[in-house]
């Protein structure tokens, strides 16, 4: 049929034509635009269909549509329900209850897209130097990075301006050493994005001559392997799955997984604020403010305190607030305070400055836990709303969750009576933030990590009935992931081999036994 079909993205649009260039798209909500280039064609039709292939599986009908609506209506919303590449193809039926192309397996790619909501991963450490002279070591980790844009730069204390840092080579792990054009201590940032404009940025402080006493932020170390099975990292796409931890409209090293533009939060006579990239450290502060009546004194890190419904969930510490600032004066802003609640908002602490105010304000949090957070502005005279006291709502929530779910896969078993000729697949998996559509399930053939979906986005009953057909190789290994509402997930692979050859006895030759009467 003469019918094309596009990807369009809010208000950008690819062309069609390009079915063997991949799109690269952090967003897991989009329309899928077609056209009907012959008006005779559009009177013979019934429907139109819209045929989707998952990380090289198999064709599946998604969704159909009907011809004859306005051109301007002509699109199909494809929701992914985890990164990873996407083939789209179009299949029509006409009126006479004939199909075209008349088989599935005719079907071929008009427009292929990787959806990728996953921040670069940087790690970012000091190496020393000699005198004044300082440096830097970057490890980044991303299956789509887009080297061309990592760019690092650097700023003394006390001065307003960032510049480049010299003689950076862009590559996934490099270091360069460099002499500051001015002494003191130097803040450096790095940042790059992939090829679907996910931005990951860190920073990091160096003194002249000496080796920093921690790592960067943005390390994070992997969970320990389950027992009774085997945690593997896996092969692309997916390892590229989640984050389902939502794009760079959030947090700057995480994802929220939410399609569309980040929330923003207001504040009567202060800033208002959504998660964003970073751009400047704040300067960190420690004071805090104590209950307004009795009481026991500060809890430790969110003891007690509940997890609010409409919290932020991410899964790393290291965030960055954007916000603006209404209701200026001619005096101007002279700092912007981040306050951090993490026992339900029993008492307060100031987390950082930003005595430079300008969108967005990069700061760290302690770690896992549910943190109440609220800026406050002062104008260029020091006056401003008070700091949140005992019991004050913060005006937005997060909660960092860096635990992966726990996930036990049990022995496949082969299906008798009603599940003859299927295999029933088994498994626990436990997680606070467990959400729907949390488990994917895949085969390994050739036991090297070239898996093929079973079932992606089920949710997490703990049995599943995969229906077995000629398709399926002999032996193979079952392989599930569980991804939790952070983005953290957990694969276990089957330690058991399934067995789903089929032997085929035959004669060969039949001989007397010697044995009969005479």
């Amino acid at each position: 049929a003469a019918i094309g079909i596009a990807l369009a993205v809010g208000r950008i649009v690819w062309a069609e034509g390009a079915a063997q260039e991949k799109i690269y798209c952090r967003q897991k909500a989009f329309k899928i635009p077609f056209q009907i280039r012959d008006p005779a064609e559009q009177k013979q039709l019934q429907e139109v269909q819209l045929y989707v292939a998952r990380n090289g599986g198999r064709w599946e009908k998604y969704t159909a549509a009907p011809p004859d609506v306005p051109p301007e209506k002509r699109s199909f919303t494809f929701r992914a329900d985890q990164d990873g590449e996407f083939w789209f193809a179009i299949r029509t039926l006409d009126k006479h209850g004939a199909y075209n192309p008349e088989d599935e397996a005719q079907l071929q790619a008009d427009l292929r897209v990787v959806v990728d909501s996953e921040i670069p991963r940087i790690e970012l450490r000091p190496i020393p130097g000699n005198g004044r002279e300082v440096g830097v070591e970057w490890d980044i980790q991303d299956r789509n990075l887009d080297l061309d844009s990592l760019k690092l730069e650097y700023r003394v204390e006390g001065q307003d301006t960032s510049q480049p840092v010299p003689g950076v080579v862009p590559k996934f792990i490099g270091r360069v050493t460099w002499i500051p054009d001015a002494p003191g201590r130097v803040t450096v940032r790095c940042q790059v994005q992939d090829r679907a404009k996910n931005q990951g940025i860190v920073s990091v402080d160096v003194e002249p001559g000496a080796a920093p006493s921690r790592s960067a932020p943005g390390s994070v170390e992997g969970p320990p392997t389950n027992s009774g099975a085997t945690r593997e990292k896996p092969a692309w796409p997916l390892e590229n799955v989640p984050p389902r931890a939502g794009a760079s409209q959030s947090y700057s090293n995480t994802n929220t997984g939410r399609d569309g533009p980040a929330e923003s939060f207001q504040s009567p006579s202060g800033p208002s604020f959504s998660p964003g990239s970073s751009t400047h450290p704040a300067e960190d502060r420690t004071r805090s403010t104590a209950p307004a009546t009795g009481g026991s004194g500060p809890r430790s890190s969110n003891e007690g305190a509940g997890a609010p419904a409409d919290r932020h969930l991410m899964r790393d510490a290291d965030l960055s607030l954007e916000y603006q600032i209404d209701d200026q004066g001619p005096s101007g802003v002279s700092v912007v305070e981040l306050w951090v609640t993490k026992d339900g908002g029993h008492t307060w602490q100031l987390q950082c400055e930003d005595k430079h105010p300008q969108s967005p304000l990069h700061t760290r949090l302690d770690g896992e836990g549910v943190y109440g957070l609220t800026l406050v502005a002062k104008n260029g005279l020091g006056v401003g709303e008070r700091p949140p006291v005992s019991n004050d709502p913060p005006q937005t929530w997060v909660e960092i969750d860096t635990t992966p779910p726990q996930v036990r896969l049990f022995t496949p078993e082969i299906g008798k009576g009603p599940d003859l000729g299927s295999l029933i697949i088994t498994w626990k998996a436990e997680d606070p933030n467990l959400g729907e559509h949390c488990v994917s399930l895949f085969y390994d053939e050739g036991f090297q990590g070239n898996w093929k979906p079973i079932a992606t986005g089920i949710d997490n009953t703990g049995r599943y009935v995969w229906k077995l057909d000629s398709q399926v190789p002999p032996r193979f290994r079952v392989v599930i992931k569980v991804a939790d509402q952070a983005g953290n997930f957990e694969i276990v692979k089957s330690d058991e081999v399934t067995d789903n050859s089929k032997p085929r006895p035959r004669i060969q030759a039949i001989s007397p036994t010697g044995n009969s009467r005479k």
